[in-house]
């Protein structure tokens, strides 16, 4: 069963997997939070929350917030 924690981990790793450019994280470095974010990307409602552009508008205001630069 999926719970919100997993989703907002997914969310997040997600995210700053885009700004990094998987620089700092990878499946080697953390495979147990990799397979559960693999577990919630094949939810259809995630794929169809990724697919509506909030995902994107997400990562937009991480960046922004977090004063980054994309990668």
């Amino acid at each position: 069963m999926m719970t919100v924690a997993d989703l907002k981990t997914a969310t997040i790793i997600d995210a700053m997997r885009a700004i990094s450019g998987g620089k700092f994280i990878s499946r080697e470095k953390i495979p147990a939070i990799m397979a559960m974010c693999d577990y919630v990307q094949q939810d259809p409602k995630y794929a169809d929350w990724e697919d509506s552009g909030q995902s994107r508008a997400l990562t937009e205001e991480t960046i922004t917030r977090l004063n980054l630069s994309p990668v």
